[in-house]
């Protein structure tokens, strides 16, 4: 049961840091005028997959096992949640490049 536990939470904190994110990176591209239009979309769209996922799995599940869904979920999660943070590090890493770059080019013209 303390397994379980464990691993329910690893896999909350996942799906937080990868829902944080995807908003962030969602509300970051688009314009304001369409912020809200673009979260709503969002969730509507969430709420239809939790739907339609929960349907699935439970069936996955009756077949194969609770268990050994559980335990892949989790797995899924958890890898997702760190390629999604592997990938906005490495876009903040080139955003901060690119200004930095974008800066060091505008003093030198301002030299000239």
């Amino acid at each position: 049961l303390s397994t379980a536990m464990l691993i329910t939470f690893i896999i909350g904190s996942c799906v937080v840091i990868t829902r944080t994110w995807l908003n962030t990176k969602v509300m970051s591209i688009t314009d304001n005028e369409y912020a809200g239009r673009i979260q709503s979309t969002i969730g509507f769209l969430t709420s239809v997959m939790l739907l339609v996922s929960g349907l699935v799995v439970g069936g996955i599940a009756k077949n194969v096992g609770y268990n050994l869904v559980f335990y892949l979920l989790g797995t899924f999660v958890v890898l997702i949640a760190f390629i999604s943070l592997f990938y906005y590090s490495r876009q903040e890493n080139a955003t901060t490049t690119s200004n930095t770059s974008e800066a060091t080019v505008k003093a030198k013209v301002n030299e000239m």
